[in-house]
């Protein structure tokens, strides 16, 4: 979802994350973090997508972040006027 709340753009991306209740939502854009043993290399990826989107919320003055609620993951990026 996009919307706009005074001089800021807000960028929701979201998905179904039933196990992600207790999960450590700091270190998500860290690179190269993995944040269960399933995502590993044999499946393909490297885990830098998070902190390349991150870096360039960063370059715009913004700010990304993520968080977990009623089974599903949001990422919000807040872009500031």
């Amino acid at each position: 979802s996009k919307a706009k709340r005074g001089r800021a753009t807000i960028l929701e991306f979201s998905n179904d994350y039933a196990k992600g209740k207790d999960v450590d939502y700091t270190r998500f854009f860290d690179r190269f973090y993995r944040a269960d043993e399933s995502h590993n290399t044999d499946r393909g990826g490297y885990g830098i997508g998070l902190s390349i989107a991150e870096s360039i919320v960063e370059q715009y003055h913004g700010i990304a972040s993520v968080d977990w609620k009623d089974g599903r993951i949001i990422f919000t990026c807040r872009l500031l006027g």
